[in-house]
């Protein structure tokens, strides 16, 4: 397991962390816990991980994100509140629905299964970032047209609720004189 957070720089929560994994049985020599880095050395670790565990009850977003551009598929689990279902957003959005656990026991049979099968985890490793950059979440184009025509149409039906209170007004003008 491979924990990367600026918090790990500090002693007391590495230890915290090791006595964590320890009470359920997984060894500290197991862990590799690092703490802060530049950015180039912190992307660069991406090529160490071979899938990415989203946490829950808030999934990762960012760190998400950046895995997926980085070539690391993220297996997440799907929560019932907007906070808990950016990771399911971002997998769908990517093309990998296979990666959204339903609930615990699906997210860890997930795991399992991902991680065993090392033939298709490499080949999904090895395209994943062209994968992502077809996806809607790479599409720069496409999300700066679809704004436009929003804020087009916004601005269009705003347009005719004016139209519309003006002949309201034109209409109670002309009864009144």
């Amino acid at each position: 397991m491979f924990l990367k957070a600026d918090q790990l720089d500090n002693l007391t929560a590495r230890q915290d962390i090791a006595a964590r994994f320890a009470a359920h049985g997984i060894a500290g020599s197991r862990l590799i816990l690092e703490g802060a880095s530049p950015r180039s050395q912190y992307l660069d670790a991406y090529s160490r991980v071979d899938i990415a565990l989203a946490p829950f009850p808030f999934n990762g977003g960012t760190t998400s994100a950046e895995s997926l551009w980085m070539g690391v598929p993220v297996l997440t689990l799907a929560g019932n509140r907007c906070i808990s279902r950016q990771g399911s957003g971002l997998l769908l959005n990517a093309g990998l629905p296979q990666w959204i656990g339903a609930d615990t026991d699906d997210y860890v049979a997930r795991a399992v299964a991902h991680a065993s099968d090392l033939q298709r985890l490499a080949a999904l490793r090895n395209g994943l970032r062209q994968q992502v950059l077809g996806s809607p979440l790479f599409n720069t184009t496409g999300f700066a047209e679809d704004f436009e025509a929003a804020l087009r149409g916004m601005w269009t039906q705003w347009c005719k609720q004016q139209l519309g209170r003006e002949s309201a007004l034109t209409r109670r003008s002309r009864v009144i004189s």
